[in-house]
């Protein structure tokens, strides 16, 4: 279902166009909703592959794979399309890569660079869930 996402979408901001102005504006608000979230899911990927290698070098008893772990989940969550899905394992990939050479050991530079990630993965994380976050609030009845 996700992977037709994108058509669907423009679909119906196409169709709302030849029906009236605010509707047009509704499905232009949800389109663009949607790419910010695939873009947000992209660069958590990309820090949660930072992540693993700073925590595996700094922790490496106690983080030996939860971001690999936690990035799987991401993955088994969202459900995303084909081309997002690619686009996140590959940003995983290459923020755990470039990570791994930049800070080959732990310092206290890897350290706080770890901390600094976490600060930027949260803030991503509370606009993936801020949605849940409002239905939860109002009792799932969004208007």
């Amino acid at each position: 279902m996700y992977r037709y996402r994108p058509i669907l979408l423009l679909g119906l901001i196409v169709g709302a166009l030849t029906l009236n102005e605010p509707a047009a504006r509704s499905a232009l608000v949800q389109y663009e909703a949607y790419v910010q979230r695939q873009q947000d899911l992209i660069s958590l990927s990309g820090i949660f592959g930072q992540l693993h290698h700073l925590r595996r070098t700094c922790a490496p008893k106690r983080e030996t794979n939860i971001w690999r772990e936690r990035m799987q989940t991401l993955i088994e969550l969202e459900e995303p399309d084909r081309d997002t899905h690619f686009q996140m394992v590959t940003r995983f990939n290459e923020g755990f890569d470039a990570t791994a050479q930049q800070y080959p050991t732990c310092s206290r530079e890897a350290q706080r660079r770890s901390k600094d990630l976490a600060f930027e993965g949260n803030a991503i994380v509370q606009r993936l869930t801020a949605t849940f976050r409002s239905d939860a609030s109002t009792g799932g009845n969004r208007r």
